[in-house]
């Protein structure tokens, strides 16, 4: 299997290891060399779930995961965020309205790296502002976009949905679009977990904005 680099961000790096299926999606994707930011530890952690309706117990165990995960990810290489960050297209994405430094350091390191890789973010906002402000980057970056519905749906067919049903419902706390696709009773199956996050999919939305821009 070829090499396959993957950019992480916080959110989607944090709510995979809510569903407990790191490894699932890095199998699924078919990813051998993931990345993280730096601030997508612990404490990061505890910062992007305190603003979800989770219980102690969970998120305790969220955290110590992400813990183990922090061993074995390893951060992005100090050299590829400083040349990001030294970009000149750095500056005027971050004066964009819903594109934090953190995003705008993946997008130009998944450009400057020229070697296919992935980049992995579920932000709607984030993904929305590059669209619409800077549509020739977005057009290179999109081939490399996944976002954490489409993370879900690979996992779901690469491992088979009942095989991680207990594990997405324990987590559904963590994503809107999560709960909202296992369904009231989380008793929704395959077919109809895939169809619904397929429909809660970001970039579904800001597609129509690449081909109209």
């Amino acid at each position: 299997m070829a090499d396959l680099h993957a950019f992480f961000d916080r959110d989607v790096y944090v709510k995979l290891a809510c569903c407990d299926i790191w490894q699932e999606t890095l199998k699924a994707l078919c990813i051998t060399h993931p990345y993280r930011l730096p601030s997508a530890g612990p404490k990061g952690a505890r910062s992007v779930l305190r603003r979800q309706k989770l219980d102690d117990a969970f998120l305790s165990a969220v955290v110590s995961r992400v813990e183990r995960m922090k061993a074995v990810v390893p951060v992005v290489p100090d050299e590829w965020f400083r040349a990001a960050q030294n970009d000149e297209r750095y500056r005027k994405l971050l004066d964009v309205v819903g594109i934090d430094p953190g995003e705008a350091a993946l997008t130009l390191m998944s450009l400057r790296r020229g070697l296919e890789n992935r980049v992995i973010s579920g932000d709607k906002r984030f993904l929305k502002s590059l669209a619409a402000s800077f549509p020739e980057l977005f057009a290179q970056l999109r081939p490399s976009l996944i976002s954490f519905e489409r993370c879900l749906i690979a996992v779901c067919a690469y491992q088979g949905f009942d095989a991680v049903r207990e594990r997405l419902r324990a987590a559904r706390g963590c994503d809107q679009s999560l709960a909202l696709a296992l369904g009231a009773d989380g008793n929704a199956d395959s077919d109809q977990f895939t169809v619904a996050m397929n429909s809660y999919d970001p970039l579904s939305e800001v597609d129509p904005v690449l081909r109209t821009g």
